[in-house]
């Protein structure tokens, strides 16, 4: 099935975006990738564009948590997560109970873990309304405006998280109390998506030297496009700058821009997959 599906960049890419939908984690992805590069199941070349497509699919998360804070009606409502989490939880535990198989179990499991994810981004969003009253917690975040200090803490968030998606998650809970902004989310969001990589770091490194170069593609994807988001980002913002730069962020706005950065560093770096072997073939 994956040498079908990774015969070109683009199905390779889909590939990655639709196994993570389903797994909600680009770790895991990436984790999978990293084990058949090392059993030789998958050529590096390409695993690349499905660890691309990882990215993208991780930011769904996101966008589906960002339903909670829209108020569009009946029909909107029926999609949010508070809607969604508890049927995905019964529906799971009832094809566990009812499967007479284990790949039936197995979706089973699957469904309810989504909703069980979805629940805690829930409580997370609930614990997080009382943030606003800790007067340390606004003097942390303005220190993280810093771009430096910002990607920093963003990468090392997700590093003890384990889930970049956890992290942004967390970002879209702190902001319903107004308290952050746009200097201070950026840089974190950056630093997240570099965070991510420390779980295929870990699980590559008892693997063979492309287990190896499969982990460090994730790494130099988010890095080079991380870099690329700095230059533009604070360039512009030197000279021109953004009207919004210190206003408040909201859930959406979050959840758009962890979106934007992926797709727009896919579209840059997928024309590039033969540097980037070839960087990794050096390096490693």
């Amino acid at each position: 099935f994956l040498i079908s599906a990774t015969d070109n960049i683009f199905k390779g890419l889909l590939t990655g975006i639709l196994i993570t939908v389903a797994t909600q984690s680009s770790a895991a992805t990436t984790v999978l990738v990293v084990g058949l590069v090392n059993s030789e199941i998958l050529k590096l070349k390409n695993a690349i564009p499905i660890i691309m497509g990882a990215n993208i699919g991780t930011t769904i998360t996101s966008q589906i948590l960002r339903l909670t804070s829209l108020d569009n009606g009946r029909f909107i409502s029926l999609f949010t997560p508070e809607v969604i989490a508890p049927i995905l939880i019964l529906v799971g535990v009832f094809i566990i109970e009812l499967a007479k198989n284990r790949k039936m179990k197995n979706i089973g499991e699957m469904i309810m873990g989504i909703g069980l994810l979805f629940t805690g981004m829930i409580t997370m969003i609930e614990i997080a309304s009382g943030f606003s009253d800790l007067p340390i917690l606004s003097q942390i975040l303005s220190k993280l405006s810093n771009p430096i200090l910002g990607v920093l803490a963003g990468a090392l968030i997700t590093v003890l998280l384990q889930s970049s998606a956890a992290t942004v998650g967390l970002l879209q809970a702190i902001s319903t109390t107004g308290i952050i902004t746009y200097s201070t989310t950026i840089p974190i969001i950056l630093g997240q998506n570099i965070g991510t990589c420390f779980t295929s770091i870990c699980a590559s490194i008892s693997g063979t030297k492309n287990a190896k170069r499969a982990a460090a593609v994730h790494l130099y994807f988010n890095l080079i496009g991380t870099i690329i988001f700095l230059i533009f980002i604070y360039t512009y913002q030197f000279f021109i700058g953004f009207t919004f730069w210190k206003d408040t962020i909201e859930m959406g706005q979050i959840s758009n821009f962890h979106t934007i950065f992926n797709v727009v560093s896919t579209i840059i770096l997928l024309p590039c997959i033969n540097l980037i072997e070839k960087l990794t073939l050096i390096t490693i």
